[in-house]
């Protein structure tokens, strides 16, 4: 933005709702970028192939007012040096009408991709899709006040490919808020052992749709915790259960506990060698493994893969899609 002269500036990029970063071999600080080309209007952001060990560096200052508050989407691909999202605090009203954050193939990532400063400005965030990344967990909650909860709008999960991640969460589980988590996509994640905790699964009650796929080492969707005693799973609204190549995969939660799905119309369970499928119960009629809706669950994922999954841009190569 430095390079661009004022009038550019005033003319196109104050007003841009949306930017491609693209091989930006110098772009080391995101936040330079939004404050010299005044991105106020910003609603989705896509960096690819940039360098620079962090997207947003606040390490040398925090800025008086928000940055970023009204982008929707962000979207970080190939980015070869990046190490986390955000060094520094964020300040208040940053991020805040975000909902959608896609991060892939970013393989020096370290630690928790959303530590405490970012989930307190991610508040409105709705979909989080990460593939091919280095993190050992997804959400840091240490240091977040245990007064509140975090994350309540989050809609969707996708982790797929992420070789390292040991665990979802670090730090006091009870502080995530999954009421509105309605699917939940995890595939090759080898060293997970679990997905839930017991406090986070009494929240599920949005939950339509878990499929877990080629998780080696994952012992059980719910954490045991020898504190918490649940003799009874309820997910209310489950409609899909697909588990498949979870080699190590033997109960739910436990071995003494029931699951209640009574919306459960799809249960898929294959080489799961281990899984006992007696403890569901659904007042529903239940599909077991009915390969044409497994199908249908692989296709629709594979093409929201495939095509940039950031609605603007999206919408840019929809007549592109259609001749095709």
């Amino acid at each position: 933005m430095s390079t661009l002269p004022d009038w550019f500036v005033e003319a196109v990029t104050e007003k841009a709702e949306m930017i491609i970063y693209f091989r930006c071999r110098k772009l080391n600080n995101i936040v330079v970028e939004y404050g010299k080309g005044r991105l106020f209007g910003l609603k989705s952001l896509i960096v690819q192939l940039s360098s620079g060990e962090c997207l947003i560096d606040l390490a040398y200052g925090i800025p008086n007012n928000p940055v970023f508050e009204n982008l929707q989407e962000l979207c970080i691909y190939d980015m070869e040096s990046m190490k986390e999202i955000c060094i520094g605090q964020l300040p208040p009203g940053s991020f805040e009408k975000l909902k959608f954050l896609d991060v892939r193939r970013c393989r020096f990532l370290e630690n928790s991709l959303l530590n405490s400063n970012i989930i307190q400005r991610f508040y409105n965030l709705e979909k989080l899709y990460l593939y091919q990344n280095s993190i050992k967990e997804v959400f840091g909650f240490e240091g977040l006040h245990e007064g509140r909860r975090y994350l309540e709008r989050l809609k969707e999960i996708r982790l797929d490919n992420l070789s390292e991640l040991a665990n979802i969460w670090k730090g006091p589980a009870q502080l995530a808020d999954f009421k509105n988590l309605k699917t939940v996509i995890v595939i090759k994640c080898n060293k997970l052992k679990y997905l839930f905790s017991p406090s986070m699964s009494q929240g599920l009650l949005q939950l339509e749709e878990l499929w877990v796929e080629d998780c080696l080492d994952l012992d059980a969707i719910i954490q045991k915790d020898d504190d918490i005693t649940m003799d009874k799973i309820i997910l209310p609204q489950l409609k899909t259960l697909a588990l498949q190549n979870l080699a190590h995969l033997v109960n739910f939660y436990d071995g003494t506990s029931s699951s209640e799905c009574p919306f459960l119309e799809y249960l898929h369970v294959q080489d799961c060698p281990n899984f006992r499928t007696s403890n569901f119960h659904s007042s529903k009629q239940v599909h077991f493994n009915n390969g044409g809706h497994y199908n249908l669950l692989k296709k629709r994922y594979v093409f929201s893969m495939v095509f940039l999954t950031c609605d603007s841009f999206s919408s840019i190569l929809s007549p592109q899609l259609g001749a095709i």
